[in-house]
Protein backbone atom coordinates (compact mmCIF):
# COMPACT_ATOMS: atom_id res chain seq x y z
CA UNK A 1 0.00 0.00 0.00
CA UNK A 2 1.75 3.66 -1.19
CA UNK A 3 1.69 5.18 2.22
CA UNK A 4 2.70 9.01 0.17
CA UNK A 5 1.42 12.02 -0.37
CA UNK A 6 0.09 13.00 -3.95
CA UNK A 7 1.79 15.84 -5.45
CA UNK A 8 -0.60 18.75 -4.75
CA UNK A 9 -0.76 17.33 -0.71
CA UNK A 10 3.38 17.85 -1.09
CA UNK A 11 3.01 20.88 -2.36
CA UNK A 12 0.53 22.07 0.49
CA UNK A 13 3.46 20.55 3.19
CA UNK A 14 6.15 22.60 1.23
CA UNK A 15 4.22 25.61 1.31
CA UNK A 16 3.29 25.55 4.79
CA UNK A 17 6.32 24.60 5.99
CA UNK A 18 7.55 27.86 4.46
CA UNK A 19 5.25 30.15 5.20
CA UNK A 20 5.25 28.57 9.32
CA UNK A 21 9.48 28.80 9.33
CA UNK A 22 8.73 32.34 8.19
CA UNK A 23 5.73 33.55 9.97
CA UNK A 24 5.69 31.07 13.08
CA UNK A 25 9.25 30.37 14.47
CA UNK A 26 9.60 29.51 18.38
CA UNK A 27 10.01 33.27 18.55
CA UNK A 28 6.76 33.97 17.37
CA UNK A 29 5.44 31.58 19.64
CA UNK A 30 6.85 32.69 22.24
CA UNK A 31 5.41 36.21 21.60
CA UNK A 32 2.12 34.73 21.41
CA UNK A 33 2.50 32.96 24.82
CA UNK A 34 2.68 36.69 26.33
CA UNK A 35 0.91 38.15 23.59
CA UNK A 36 -3.06 36.46 23.40
CA UNK A 37 -3.90 38.63 20.29
CA UNK A 38 -0.17 37.74 18.52
CA UNK A 39 -2.35 34.80 16.78
CA UNK A 40 -4.65 36.95 14.41
CA UNK A 41 -2.45 38.45 11.68
CA UNK A 42 -1.37 35.02 11.14
CA UNK A 43 -4.71 33.79 10.81
CA UNK A 44 -5.97 35.76 8.11
CA UNK A 45 -2.98 34.58 5.99
CA UNK A 46 -3.85 31.17 6.79
CA UNK A 47 -8.00 31.84 5.76
CA UNK A 48 -6.50 33.24 3.05
CA UNK A 49 -4.67 30.67 1.95
CA UNK A 50 -7.38 28.03 2.36
CA UNK A 51 -6.32 26.57 5.16
CA UNK A 52 -9.41 26.39 6.66
CA UNK A 53 -11.74 25.24 4.12
CA UNK A 54 -9.96 22.39 3.29
CA UNK A 55 -12.31 19.79 3.72
CA UNK A 56 -15.43 21.73 4.03
CA UNK A 57 -17.57 20.55 0.88
CA UNK A 58 -17.24 23.02 -1.75
CA UNK A 59 -21.28 24.21 -1.97
CA UNK A 60 -20.33 25.66 1.22
CA UNK A 61 -17.27 27.50 0.03
CA UNK A 62 -14.77 25.05 0.60
CA UNK A 63 -11.86 22.91 -1.17
CA UNK A 64 -14.04 19.87 -0.53
CA UNK A 65 -10.67 17.41 0.22
CA UNK A 66 -10.49 14.91 2.44
CA UNK A 67 -9.13 13.63 5.51
CA UNK A 68 -5.64 12.66 4.34
CA UNK A 69 -5.28 16.33 3.14
CA UNK A 70 -5.91 17.80 6.70
CA UNK A 71 -3.41 15.11 8.02
CA UNK A 72 -1.21 16.30 5.77
CA UNK A 73 -1.19 19.66 6.96
CA UNK A 74 -1.86 18.82 10.55
CA UNK A 75 1.77 17.43 10.94
CA UNK A 76 3.18 20.60 9.47
CA UNK A 77 1.16 22.65 12.08
CA UNK A 78 2.41 20.45 15.19
CA UNK A 79 6.23 20.65 13.67
CA UNK A 80 6.12 24.70 14.22
CA UNK A 81 3.57 24.37 17.49
CA UNK A 82 1.23 26.69 15.58
CA UNK A 83 -0.38 29.31 17.84
CA UNK A 84 -3.15 30.12 15.89
CA UNK A 85 -6.93 27.89 16.49
CA UNK A 86 -6.09 26.21 13.35
CA UNK A 87 -6.71 22.41 15.06
CA UNK A 88 -9.71 23.60 17.34
CA UNK A 89 -11.81 24.49 13.89
CA UNK A 90 -10.56 22.91 11.10
CA UNK A 91 -9.62 19.87 12.80
CA UNK A 92 -11.85 19.56 15.41
CA UNK A 93 -14.97 21.53 15.20
CA UNK A 94 -15.20 21.14 11.33
CA UNK A 95 -15.14 17.04 10.99
CA UNK A 96 -17.70 17.14 13.65
CA UNK A 97 -20.07 19.42 11.74
CA UNK A 98 -19.32 17.72 8.67
CA UNK A 99 -20.43 13.79 10.12
CA UNK A 100 -23.66 14.99 11.80
CA UNK A 101 -24.84 17.52 9.43
CA UNK A 102 -25.41 19.89 12.86
CA UNK A 103 -24.67 23.60 11.17
CA UNK A 104 -23.86 24.23 7.71
CA UNK A 105 -23.84 27.51 8.00
CA UNK A 106 -21.53 27.05 10.99
CA UNK A 107 -19.17 24.85 8.08
CA UNK A 108 -19.33 27.62 5.73
CA UNK A 109 -18.25 29.75 8.70
CA UNK A 110 -14.99 27.79 9.49
CA UNK A 111 -14.28 28.12 5.81
CA UNK A 112 -14.39 31.79 5.73
CA UNK A 113 -12.71 31.89 8.91
CA UNK A 114 -14.68 32.13 11.98
CA UNK A 115 -13.22 30.30 14.58
CA UNK A 116 -14.75 27.38 15.72
CA UNK A 117 -13.61 24.68 18.34
CA UNK A 118 -15.59 21.69 19.78
CA UNK A 119 -16.84 21.22 23.44
CA UNK A 120 -16.78 17.35 23.41
CA UNK A 121 -15.70 16.74 27.42
CA UNK A 122 -18.05 17.39 30.28
CA UNK A 123 -21.59 17.33 31.63
CA UNK A 124 -24.13 18.90 29.45
CA UNK A 125 -27.34 17.67 28.70
CA UNK A 126 -30.49 18.69 26.33
CA UNK A 127 -33.64 18.37 27.74
CA UNK A 128 -35.80 18.70 24.44
CA UNK A 129 -35.28 22.56 24.46
CA UNK A 130 -32.48 23.75 26.59
CA UNK A 131 -28.75 22.68 26.63
CA UNK A 132 -27.40 22.73 30.35
CA UNK A 133 -23.88 22.10 32.06
CA UNK A 134 -20.64 22.57 31.88
CA UNK A 135 -18.15 21.84 28.84
CA UNK A 136 -14.69 20.74 30.58
CA UNK A 137 -11.34 21.71 28.89
CA UNK A 138 -12.47 23.59 26.15
CA UNK A 139 -9.88 24.28 23.56
CA UNK A 140 -9.65 28.25 22.26
CA UNK A 141 -12.55 28.64 23.50
CA UNK A 142 -11.84 32.43 24.99
CA UNK A 143 -10.94 33.15 21.52
CA UNK A 144 -14.05 31.28 19.70
CA UNK A 145 -16.95 32.76 18.02
CA UNK A 146 -18.79 29.42 17.91
CA UNK A 147 -18.61 26.29 19.73
CA UNK A 148 -19.93 22.71 18.55
CA UNK A 149 -21.16 21.02 21.84
CA UNK A 150 -21.71 17.72 22.12
CA UNK A 151 -24.22 16.64 24.54
CA UNK A 152 -26.68 14.05 25.98
CA UNK A 153 -30.20 13.82 24.72
CA UNK A 154 -33.14 11.96 26.28
CA UNK A 155 -32.79 10.01 22.86
CA UNK A 156 -29.02 9.63 22.49
CA UNK A 157 -26.36 12.10 21.56
CA UNK A 158 -26.71 15.75 20.35
CA UNK A 159 -24.99 17.97 18.85
CA UNK A 160 -25.63 21.30 18.78
CA UNK A 161 -23.99 24.75 17.72
CA UNK A 162 -24.11 27.96 20.30
CA UNK A 163 -22.47 31.39 19.20
CA UNK A 164 -19.73 31.97 21.90
CA UNK A 165 -21.32 35.05 23.16
CA UNK A 166 -24.25 33.04 24.46
CA UNK A 167 -22.30 30.97 27.01
CA UNK A 168 -19.96 31.89 30.23
CA UNK A 169 -16.44 30.69 29.35
CA UNK A 170 -14.23 30.29 32.75
CA UNK A 171 -10.60 30.09 31.62
CA UNK A 172 -8.81 27.34 32.81
CA UNK A 173 -5.17 25.92 33.32
CA UNK A 174 -3.65 24.78 30.22
CA UNK A 175 -0.18 22.89 29.83
CA UNK A 176 0.28 25.43 26.39
CA UNK A 177 -1.39 28.52 26.91
CA UNK A 178 -1.39 29.02 23.23
CA UNK A 179 -4.08 26.36 23.09
CA UNK A 180 -6.07 28.42 26.11
CA UNK A 181 -8.55 25.51 27.67
CA UNK A 182 -11.49 26.91 29.40
CA UNK A 183 -14.94 25.25 31.15
CA UNK A 184 -17.69 26.60 29.27
CA UNK A 185 -21.28 26.73 31.16
CA UNK A 186 -24.35 26.09 29.06
CA UNK A 187 -27.91 27.15 30.07
CA UNK A 188 -29.10 28.01 26.16
CA UNK A 189 -32.04 27.16 23.90
CA UNK A 190 -30.72 25.94 20.81
CA UNK A 191 -31.75 23.91 18.22
CA UNK A 192 -29.95 20.29 17.73
CA UNK A 193 -29.74 17.97 15.93
CA UNK A 194 -29.64 14.01 17.18
CA UNK A 195 -26.74 12.29 15.52
CA UNK A 196 -23.71 9.81 16.63
CA UNK A 197 -20.34 12.43 16.70
CA UNK A 198 -18.36 9.41 16.90
CA UNK A 199 -17.50 9.55 13.01
CA UNK A 200 -16.36 13.11 13.40
CA UNK A 201 -14.95 12.37 16.19
CA UNK A 202 -12.46 10.04 15.15
CA UNK A 203 -11.62 12.12 12.28
CA UNK A 204 -10.33 15.05 14.74
CA UNK A 205 -8.56 12.49 16.75
CA UNK A 206 -6.97 11.41 13.46
CA UNK A 207 -5.96 15.08 12.81
CA UNK A 208 -4.88 15.25 16.13
CA UNK A 209 -2.61 12.74 16.09
CA UNK A 210 -1.44 13.87 12.80
CA UNK A 211 -0.15 17.09 14.91
CA UNK A 212 1.20 15.24 17.49
CA UNK A 213 3.49 13.22 15.13
CA UNK A 214 4.31 16.63 14.06
CA UNK A 215 5.71 17.96 17.41
CA UNK A 216 7.50 14.30 18.30
CA UNK A 217 9.43 14.53 15.23
CA UNK A 218 10.17 18.37 15.61
CA UNK A 219 11.21 16.67 19.34
CA UNK A 220 13.51 14.30 17.64
CA UNK A 221 14.97 16.45 15.26
CA UNK A 222 16.55 19.12 17.78
CA UNK A 223 17.52 16.21 20.37
CA UNK A 224 19.62 14.23 17.56
CA UNK A 225 20.48 17.83 16.74
CA UNK A 226 22.10 18.95 20.29
CA UNK A 227 23.47 14.86 20.72
CA UNK A 228 25.61 15.81 17.52
CA UNK A 229 27.09 19.13 19.02
CA UNK A 230 26.70 18.46 22.74
CA UNK A 231 30.62 17.40 23.64
CA UNK A 232 31.46 15.26 27.30
CA UNK A 233 34.44 13.36 27.99
CA UNK A 234 35.65 14.67 24.74
CA UNK A 235 32.89 12.51 22.73
CA UNK A 236 29.48 13.97 21.20
CA UNK A 237 26.85 12.68 23.55
CA UNK A 238 25.31 10.92 20.92
CA UNK A 239 28.24 8.19 20.10
CA UNK A 240 27.31 7.06 23.53
CA UNK A 241 25.36 3.98 23.71
CA UNK A 242 22.86 4.90 26.44
CA UNK A 243 21.97 8.27 24.01
CA UNK A 244 21.82 6.36 21.04
CA UNK A 245 19.16 3.66 22.36
CA UNK A 246 16.89 6.50 23.64
CA UNK A 247 17.25 7.99 20.34
CA UNK A 248 16.64 4.73 18.25
CA UNK A 249 13.78 3.96 20.75
CA UNK A 250 12.07 8.15 19.93
CA UNK A 251 12.91 7.40 16.25
CA UNK A 252 10.40 3.95 15.95
CA UNK A 253 7.73 5.25 17.91
CA UNK A 254 7.41 8.29 15.72
CA UNK A 255 7.58 6.48 12.61
CA UNK A 256 5.31 3.81 14.11
CA UNK A 257 2.80 6.81 15.05
CA UNK A 258 3.25 8.31 11.58
CA UNK A 259 2.54 4.66 9.61
CA UNK A 260 -0.45 4.34 11.70
CA UNK A 261 -2.45 8.02 10.94
CA UNK A 262 -1.56 8.13 7.84
CA UNK A 263 -3.56 4.45 7.32
CA UNK A 264 -6.19 5.76 9.35
CA UNK A 265 -6.80 9.03 7.02
CA UNK A 266 -6.64 6.57 3.66
CA UNK A 267 -9.63 4.56 5.82
CA UNK A 268 -11.16 7.46 6.72
CA UNK A 269 -11.04 8.56 3.59
CA UNK A 270 -12.43 5.49 1.86
CA UNK A 271 -16.07 5.33 1.83
CA UNK A 272 -16.06 1.39 1.58
CA UNK A 273 -14.43 1.29 5.23
CA UNK A 274 -16.58 -0.45 7.72
CA UNK A 275 -17.75 1.77 11.07
CA UNK A 276 -15.64 -0.62 13.08
CA UNK A 277 -12.42 -0.49 11.20
CA UNK A 278 -12.84 3.34 11.34
CA UNK A 279 -13.04 3.39 14.77
CA UNK A 280 -9.95 0.86 15.19
CA UNK A 281 -7.62 2.86 13.03
CA UNK A 282 -8.52 5.96 14.62
CA UNK A 283 -8.48 5.12 18.10
CA UNK A 284 -4.57 3.01 17.36
CA UNK A 285 -3.23 6.43 15.48
CA UNK A 286 -4.22 8.92 18.36
CA UNK A 287 -2.93 5.78 20.93
CA UNK A 288 0.48 6.04 19.18
CA UNK A 289 0.73 9.54 18.46
CA UNK A 290 -0.29 10.35 22.30
CA UNK A 291 2.82 7.59 23.40
CA UNK A 292 5.45 9.56 20.94
CA UNK A 293 4.47 12.71 22.00
CA UNK A 294 5.06 11.76 26.05
CA UNK A 295 8.13 9.77 25.13
CA UNK A 296 9.70 12.81 22.57
CA UNK A 297 8.70 15.49 25.59
CA UNK A 298 10.27 13.23 28.15
CA UNK A 299 13.26 11.98 26.01
CA UNK A 300 13.97 15.75 24.88
CA UNK A 301 14.24 16.94 28.26
CA UNK A 302 16.25 14.38 29.41
CA UNK A 303 18.80 14.26 26.92
CA UNK A 304 19.16 17.89 26.41
CA UNK A 305 20.13 18.09 30.35
CA UNK A 306 19.32 21.00 32.64
CA UNK A 307 19.41 23.67 30.12
CA UNK A 308 15.87 21.68 28.79
CA UNK A 309 14.02 23.10 32.05
CA UNK A 310 14.55 26.85 31.16
CA UNK A 311 12.55 29.12 29.86
CA UNK A 312 15.11 30.03 27.52
CA UNK A 313 15.25 27.01 25.56
CA UNK A 314 12.33 26.35 23.24
CA UNK A 315 11.72 22.76 23.68
CA UNK A 316 9.58 23.11 26.69
CA UNK A 317 7.31 25.15 23.58
CA UNK A 318 6.82 21.58 21.94
CA UNK A 319 6.73 19.41 25.09
CA UNK A 320 3.39 21.86 26.55
CA UNK A 321 2.04 21.22 23.47
CA UNK A 322 2.45 17.15 23.33
CA UNK A 323 1.48 16.73 26.57
CA UNK A 324 -1.65 18.58 25.85
CA UNK A 325 -2.17 16.79 22.81
CA UNK A 326 -1.63 13.51 24.04
CA UNK A 327 -4.81 13.88 26.63
CA UNK A 328 -7.16 15.59 24.53
CA UNK A 329 -10.09 13.49 23.15
CA UNK A 330 -8.24 10.73 24.83
CA UNK A 331 -5.22 9.42 25.86
CA UNK A 332 -3.48 6.31 24.64
CA UNK A 333 -5.12 3.95 27.70
CA UNK A 334 -8.28 4.87 26.29
CA UNK A 335 -7.72 4.43 22.88
CA UNK A 336 -5.77 1.21 22.94
CA UNK A 337 -8.73 -0.42 25.04
CA UNK A 338 -11.28 1.21 22.22
CA UNK A 339 -9.80 -0.39 19.93
CA UNK A 340 -9.63 -3.44 21.08
CA UNK A 341 -12.98 -3.67 22.22
CA UNK A 342 -13.90 -2.69 18.83
CA UNK A 343 -11.77 -5.79 17.28
CA UNK A 344 -13.22 -8.05 19.62
CA UNK A 345 -16.67 -6.80 18.66
CA UNK A 346 -16.27 -6.91 14.35
CA UNK A 347 -14.28 -9.94 15.38
CA UNK A 348 -17.08 -12.09 17.81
Amino acid sequence: MNFGFDEDQEALREAAEKLLAAESPPAFVREALEDPDAWRPLWSTIVDLGWTSLAVPERLGGLGLGVVDLVALAEVTGRWVLPAPWMSAAGLAGPVLAATGAGEGALAGIAEGAVSTLAAEGDVRWDGRTLRGTARRVPDAVRADVLVVLAAGPDGRVVGVVPAHDVRIEPTPAADPNRPLADVHLDVVVPVVAADPEPGLDVARTVLAAELVGVADRILEVTVEHARERVQFDRPIGAFQAVKHRLADLFVAVERARTLTYDAAMVLDDPASSTGRRREVASLAKAAASEAAILAAKSGVQLHGAIAITWEHDLHLFARRARQGASALGDHLFHYRRAAESFLGREG
